[in-house]
């Protein structure tokens, strides 16, 4: 086709932040729309912010001419006001990346081209909502993006390309977004325009291969020293950072104190004949045995209603820790 593609894009999170800025800058691509989640107060003093595609594009200097619609539906099913302004844009493509949303058909067959997907793994591994870190929970090597053409089912449609990234032993879920971000940019930049010009020719997915991964909750961050080995848990850090976070409950006399660990280092050798989940003092910090016998080194923590500190400070102001089974 020629001319200029008519898009709508579908983002929220920090992932959809850089394909959204490819699809910006591409002189072949005109975004109409872009459709992101509600602000929502956050932190402590629950002040309302925008998410971080809605920030991006509220300081676009395209924003400000009235380039680009920007939409924040708290729910796209059931939203005829929704469905008849993207109706009216005549749209060629919709884009999703991060959206939290699942679109309802009505929405999906607006565009002539259909909606693309940009997805955090290589499907048809890891279809869901926490791609990212279920790859790192599992110990993947490795993980990437997806692109593909969307169906009513999750993460089910044809492939158009994909891109693979190593995961490294240090990588958080923070920083597998930014590569995965950077990663998806290039994908959509490089697949968009041979898609729409037919040169592409959408690959099924081997769904027998599919694994799937859920929703994550603050209540997963919660470590249980009898079950989980010293290396899970060190993945279950990575990957939980910076949200839920992994923590503990220690039970002081009568009053339960929720222990949040911010830096950790997983031990090599067992410590034989400890019960899971004591705490023993290694070198003047806390470290907890896990349920292989291995200690995890507390190197930074933030006991429930306090500051962060050092775990050699969590020791000298908890003398009663040592000891502690949590």
């Amino acid at each position: 086709m020629t001319g200029m593609l008519k898009v709508a894009y579908f983002g929220s999170g920090h992932f959809a932040v850089e394909p959204l800025q490819a699809m910006l800058n591409d002189p072949d691509v005109q975004v109409l729309a872009v459709i992101c989640r509600p602000d929502r107060p956050v932190g402590r003093r629950q002040e309302t912010e925008p998410c971080p595609v809605g920030h991006m594009v509220s300081r676009s200097s395209r924003m400000s001419d009235g380039g680009i619609r920007i939409l924040k539906p708290e729910r796209v099913r059931n939203n005829p006001e929704l469905i008849a302004e993207l109706r009216g844009m005549n749209l060629d493509v919709a884009i999703v990346a991060s959206y939290g949303q699942i679109l309802p058909q009505e929405l999906l067959d607006i565009p002539r081209l259909g909606f693309l997907n940009l997805h955090g793994s290589i499907l048809p591994k890891w279809r869901g909502a926490s791609p990212i870190q279920s790859s790192i929970l599992a110990g993947d090597a490795e993980t990437g993006v997806t692109l593909m053409v969307m169906d009513a089912k999750m993460d089910h449609g044809p492939i158009l390309g994909t891109a693979e990234t190593a995961i490294g032993p240090h990588d958080t879920y923070r920083t597998m977004e930014t590569k995965l971000s950077k990663s998806a940019a290039d994908l959509l930049s490089g697949k968009l325009r041979k898609f729409a010009d037919g040169q592409i020719v959408p690959q099924r997915q081997d769904h027998d291969a599919a694994s799937f991964c859920g929703m994550i909750g603050k209540g997963d961050g919660l470590v249980d020293w009898r079950k989980e080995t010293a290396d899970l848990i060190g993945r279950k850090l990575r990957a939980y950072t910076p949200w839920p976070g992994i923590y503990s409950n220690w039970n002081r006399n009568g009053r339960l104190l929720r222990i949040k660990i911010l830096e950790a280092k997983i031990g090599k050798e067992p410590v034989p004949g400890v019960l899971p989940g004591t705490i023993v003092e290694s070198e003047g910090k806390p470290s907890v045995i896990a349920a292989d016998h291995r200690p995890v080194t507390i190197e930074m923590c933030q006991v429930e209603g306090k500051k962060p500190c050092s775990g050699q400070d969590l020791l000298r102001g908890y003398r009663d820790l040592a000891g502690k089974v949590i």
